[in-house]
Parts: structure tokens; sequence; C-alpha cells
């Protein structure tokens, strides 16, 4: 299996790769700043994908090959729309693209993550 974490220079996401490292799993990370991810975690093996969690196409491009999303996006409750433009962006990538009439592929789950709650996005 393979795990994708988007924010995984954030408390939570870089705590989550970690474990899934430890684990000798899989991990693909999608950040803003892949410079930062490397001084963040230089002895972990992921795949780093650089882009905007809020970017369809971005998200898109890091899910290629994956099995289940962590969302791991920590804005501020007073950005909380941006924590929302995340997850649509998302569930979007996910999507089949009906234009193109290719199906895109399934993630089993893709836990959503805040260091004040938790909750679970089914696609």
């Amino acid at each position: 299996m393979q795990y994708l974490i988007i924010g995984a220079t954030g408390a939570i996401g870089s705590a989550l790769v970690r474990a899934l490292a430890a684990e000798d799993k899989q991990v693909r990370a999608l950040v803003r700043d892949a410079e930062k991810f490397h001084r963040m975690l230089p002895d972990v093996s992921a795949v780093v994908v650089t882009g905007d969690a809020m970017n369809v196409a971005d998200v898109r491009r890091a899910l290629e090959g994956v099995d289940v999303v962590f969302h791991c996006i920590n804005v501020p409750l007073t950005q909380y729309g941006r924590t929302l433009d995340a997850a649509r962006a998302l569930i979007e990538a996910a999507l089949p693209n009906r234009d193109e009439g290719a199906r895109r592929p399934r993630i089993n789950r893709a836990p959503h993550t805040r260091l004040s709650r938790s909750s679970t996005l089914i696609i």
C-alpha cells in the first residue's frame, strides 16, 4: 500500500510520515516546500511531490498510485475556509474527470486530521 500525506511538514503530518516510514510503508508527501520537508525529515525515505493542497491538478498528480490519503491540513480556525478548500480539492482530484472519460483510482480512505478534531472523508 502506498500512503499520501497532504500537509506532511505540519505537526500531525510530519509525525505521521515518521510513523509510517518507521513501519517501512511506502510514503508520498504533498508539500509546498520540498527543501523544508528534507530539513525536517532528513532520514525519511519518501516520494516528495511539490504542490499546493488547494490546487486540484497538484493533488491529482500526488494521488497517482496511492491507496490511502491522510489529509493533514491544519490552518488557524479563523481561516478554516482554507481547510475546506483543501478538502474540496482532494475530493475533486479523486473523482473521475467526465470530460476526459478517465476513471481516477479509488482511494480506500482519506482521514482528515486537525489538532483539535479529526474526521474521515470517505471517497
